[in-house]
């Protein structure tokens, strides 16, 4: 059922208008000496009321989001079997340097133990190895090749009660932006969050957290 709703406009008579419920308009803030429905009507060339009744009857403006740029997609993350394989292929590319062969030793780690454990080198760059599937944490494209993110240091495979590797936690070279940080390419095209999945200690099935070397 409409309802008329009167608009007073200054020294003149008010001017009804007639609004269904299912529809909204805005209306103008009136002032003594002119409003913009005087400039509307002055502008098109036609009367107020005229101007009015165009209002009321003017369809809502439809509002169209933008579409989502490579940048804005978030993928789903690999399942379990190919981002196993994906991180153990990256470790077996990218060996121990030196220099954390080296500070391993410190902490009395031996070598044949460092590799027992799957530890590597990372360096952020060109991707030494293609993921098998979209939605592997730290890789990303970047146009037709594959990239690695995160930061340089020592890489500690992260693993499920399956020994399957889930996750790498990077030791870093420059622990200004923090000591341990994941390995990760969340919003960059084809890459994922690494979730922090909870590190398992293999042989025990006991979550540690994360395997960190102290």
């Amino acid at each position: 059922m409409e309802r008329p709703l009167p608009l007073a406009r200054g020294p003149r008579a008010p001017q009804p208008v007639r609004l269904s419920r299912d529809r909204h308009v805005a209306l103008l803030c009136v002032r003594r000496h002119g409003d913009g429905l005087d400039w509307l009507a002055r502008v098109q060339g036609v009367s107020v009321p005229t101007v009015i009744r165009t209002l009321a009857t003017a369809p809502a403006p439809v509002r169209t989001p933008p579409p989502p740029t490579a940048a804005t997609v978030l993928t789903a993350g690999a399942d379990p079997d190919p981002r196993h394989r994906t991180y153990r292929a990256l470790l077996r590319a990218r060996p121990l340097s030196p220099a954390h062969r080296a500070w391993l030793a410190d902490r009395g780690i031996d070598p044949d133990q460092a590799r027992q454990r799957g530890y590597g080198s990372l360096q952020p760059g060109p991707a030494p190895v293609v993921p098998e599937a979209d939605g592997v944490p730290g890789f990303y494209r970047a146009g037709t090749a594959w990239r690695l993110a995160g930061p340089a240091g020592l890489a500690l495979p992260v693993r499920d009660a399956a020994v399957r590797i889930q996750g790498i936690q990077v030791h870093a070279d420059d622990p200004s932006h923090g000591k341990y940080r994941w390995l990760s390419s969340p919003n960059r095209p084809g890459g994922a969050s690494s979730g922090a999945p909870p590190h398992v200690t293999p042989g025990t099935g006991q979550s540690c957290g994360s395997p960190k070397v102290r």
